[in-house]
Parts: C-alpha cells; sequence; structure tokens
C-alpha cells in the first residue's frame, strides 16, 4: 500500500495494509487501523498525517537511488528507534549517513515526541513494553 494514503484506502474498504513505512512504526499502523475501522476519523487523519509527515525521511538522501533512499532511511530511522543495530545496506549501496542521517534523526525524533511512540519490535522491544507498563 501506498504510505500516504492509508486513512483513504480504509475508508474505502481495504481489507487491510502493506505500506513500507509500517517496518518502522507498526504500531503507528495500528493505531490508524484500530481508529479508522472504529469511524474514528478525526483520530485516524491525526495519526496518518503524522505518519506522512514521518514518511519525509524518505527524501533526505537526494542523491541515492530511489531504492536506497527509501530502504536507507527505514533502515536508519530503524537503528535510531533501536529496532535494527545497523543501518548496513547491500552491497555496494552505503548506508546513509552525514547530514541526510542527521535529517532522518531528527524527523524520526520529531513524529516520535508527538504521540510518544517508541519502537515496538525488534531487540528493545520487551524492556520498551516493561518501561511502559511501570512508567
Amino acid at each position: 500500500g501506498h504510505e500516504l494514503m492509508c486513512d483513504g484506502m480504509i475508508m474505502l474498504g481495504a481489507d487491510g495494509l502493506v505500506p513500507g513505512l509500517a517496518n518502522v512504526d507498526p504500531a503507528g499502523y495500528v493505531r490508524l487501523w484500530d481508529a479508522a475501522t472504529a469511524g474514528d476519523w478525526p483520530s485516524a487523519v491525526t495519526e496518518q498525517e503524522r505518519l506522512a509527515d514521518l514518511f519525509e525521511i524518505v527524501f533526505q538522501a537526494p542523491m541515492r537511488s530511489l531504492d536506497a533512499r527509501g530502504v536507507g532511511a527505514f533502515k536508519a530511522a530503524m537503528v535510531e528507534l533501536g529496532t535494527l543495530p545497523t543501518g548496513t545496506m547491500a552491497h555496494p549501496v552505503r548506508a546513509i549517513d552525514g547530514p541526510s542521517l542527521d535529517a532522518i534523526r531528527r524527523i524520526v525524533g520529531a513524529t516520535r515526541s508527538a504521540t510518544g511512540s517508541r519502537a515496538t519490535t525488534g531487540p528493545n522491544a520487551s524492556a520498551d513494553r516493561r518501561m511502559s507498563a511501570t512508567g
């Protein structure tokens, strides 16, 4: 699915979604799905807009191929969230670094702070859930 149109797809009767950005923020897409399928369109739109803001990560490495921008940005964001240990790409593509990586980190931080969202999968997931449960 297309990351920027998920709320509309649900409104039109979609049976599911497969946006690549859900690898970065699965909890955001669960919130979007839950709100939209419950008919809570204001919450669904708010979450879709936050996810659209997060999707800006894919535009931060303009000198890369389109695939390297998208996958590289997703990996960089997942490293920032603690979901992946490294943003290493398949040879010969280099991981995103420098100012592009800094921009991705800023976007992830800004969109994460909008909901308090934390990584929900990966090596830090158990610790994150325990921290959420204990306050």
